[in-house]
């Protein structure tokens, strides 16, 4: 790699996937005119210090890696705008690999072993998508979302979030939430600020009830909540569009699991 480096050198874009390097060659971390790195699918289980000097990088794959945690120095890419480190072995965030990623626009950390977020996360203001999907995530707490006012899709499907803060209505842009696969036992009536709102995943939660709020998401387009002890009769009394629902009744008991989809169908098993 080190001999051919120089034919390299005002190389704009690489791909290293499915090369089963278990390092990333320091020499890689000369090409300082990379705006993009994908080395997806290899067996890298860390990152060399040296990868900030790639300055002008803007989109980062370490999909489908081994890495454990990553280098301080990842926070030094400044123009990063896309990063994806999911399907890895992430124990740790720590707030200085991304408080100082400004311009930061999807950053995917889904199929980790995190259990907590660091609190600048909701410090990057351009953040369009986070997915944070089947971790050990517990908490989300304000902190995590409170400044993220162009998000458009939040994932945190498979953790074991028991709330959500009252501050995920201030996510005025969001289209998407997904937080199946949790631990909920309640909703926030905040919920309703979310006026853009397309999609709301609920599945295989622990929610006995919704907040009346939901029926004033008028985009909701797309409502799931299989999986939860929500009778028939609650869900028919919280969501008020109904003259924009075919329903098929249920007929195996009260306690049923539903699986509602606003505007096309609801089934019931």
């Amino acid at each position: 790699m080190s001999a051919n480096i120089n034919k390299l050198k005002n190389r704009k874009w690489l791909r290293l996937d499915e090369k089963q390097l278990r390092e990333l060659p320091h020499s890689i971390c000369e090409l300082s005119n990379l705006t993009w790195l994908s080395v997806r699918n290899n067996q890298l289980s860390v990152l060399p210090s040296n990868i900030k000097h790639l300055k002008n990088l803007r989109i980062l794959n370490l999909i489908d890696n081994q890495l454990t945690t990553l280098p301080d120095e990842i926070g030094e890419l400044k123009e990063l705008v896309e990063l994806y480190v999911s399907n890895n072995e992430l124990k740790v965030l720590s707030s200085a690999h991304i408080k100082h990623l400004s311009k930061l626009r999807t950053l995917d950390l889904s199929d980790n072993q995190l259990t907590t977020l660091p609190d600048e996360i909701g410090e990057l203001k351009e953040l369009v998508e986070l997915y944070v999907s089947n971790n050990e995530l517990k908490v989300l707490s304000s902190a995590h979302i409170k400044h993220l006012s162009k998000l458009r899709g939040l994932y945190l499907s498979d953790n074991q979030l028991t709330t959500l803060p009252d501050e995920i209505g201030e996510l005025k842009e969001l289209l998407w939430l997904f937080v199946s696969d949790n631990k909920l036992t309640g909703l926030s009536s905040h919920i309703k600020h979310l006026s853009k709102l397309r999609g709301l995943y609920l599945s295989d939660n622990q929610l006995t009830e919704l907040p009346n709020e939901i029926g004033e998401l008028k985009e909701l387009a797309g409502l799931f909540v299989a999986g939860n002890p929500l009778t028939l009769e609650e869900m028919r009394k919280v969501v008020k569009l109904q003259n924009k629902m075919m329903l098929f009744k249920d007929v195996t008991g009260k306690d049923v699991k539903c699986s509602l989809f606003v505007f096309y169908f609801m089934s019931c098993e």
